[in-house]
């Protein structure tokens, strides 16, 4: 694993009189920090995992608001819709920051196996949370596609959509698995899957299971949800909306 230098300059600790390090001291001093800031770091997946930052209260609250899944569950492919995975978005006007996209998973989509194991996960997720009784009226993750169909491309009666979300920049890749730099080829409408972590909530009234997102693969492209078409697609061939004609009777 890669560490940024910027995670362990701070933890550095230099002679309070700078002096020339011997090789073996530089060397020691670097896996001293390196051992802290891997420390640090699964301190924080075990409390919080990788994608929640306490917003108020002590860290003894928050613990009570959220139980984690131990594990990251991959999702089936679906199509990818309203993709906020380059820069936070409040959903709400006022509202927290995050990243997020929504998967639309088709009748066919729910039958494969990982969106069994994704089921499996909230479950136990829950069964974590509250182990003697399930409480009434749970907020399922697990979202009817045929509430937002008329409404949106992309999402039809039958369908079943989760909404993953990090305050984390999340990691993105193509179907090569190499990280994405440039977005501009990507659309909603994408065929995508992800990797999630279930986790239970019981805050401000409110109960139920959500995901955190860890990271997308964009597999292959699939019709835009925009309506959009891509430039070759949006003008006529030679010859059909008589441009050549034009252009060879322009005295220009």
């Amino acid at each position: 694993m890669m560490t940024h230098p910027l995670d362990i300059a701070h933890l550095l600790t230099l002679p309070s009189e700078p002096k020339a390090m011997t090789p073996d001291a530089a060397r020691a001093l670097l896996r001293d920090a390196l051992r802290r800031v891997a420390a640090r770091r699964r301190a924080a997946l075990t409390r919080d995992g990788p994608s929640f930052t306490p917003q108020s209260g002590t860290d003894q609250e928050d613990r009570k608001d959220f139980t984690m899944a131990t594990k990251v569950v991959l999702t089936p492919p679906g199509t990818g819709s309203f993709l906020n995975l380059q820069k936070p978005r409040a959903i709400i006007e006022g509202g927290e920051e995050r990243f997020s996209l929504s998967i639309i998973f088709s009748k066919k989509d729910q039958a494969r196996p990982e969106f069994a194991n994704l089921q499996k996960a909230v479950d136990e997720a829950l069964r974590e949370r509250w182990p003697n009784k399930l409480p009434v009226g749970l907020i399922s993750p697990f979202h009817d596609g045929g509430e937002k169909a008329g409404q949106y491309e992309g999402y039809h009666n039958g369908d079943i959509f989760i909404s993953p979300w990090t305050k984390s920049k999340p990691g993105c890749v193509n179907a090569q698995r190499e990280d994405i730099i440039d977005f501009s080829e990507f659309y909603a409408g994408w065929i995508v899957r992800a990797n999630v972590r279930p986790f239970a909530f019981d805050r401000a009234g409110k109960r139920g299971a959500s995901f955190f997102l860890e990271s997308v693969q964009f597999l292959k492209p699939g019709p835009r949800l925009d309506g959009r078409k891509a430039a070759s697609e949006s003008f006529p061939t030679d010859g059909e909306g008589g441009a050549e004609a034009e252009l060879e009777d322009d005295p220009v």
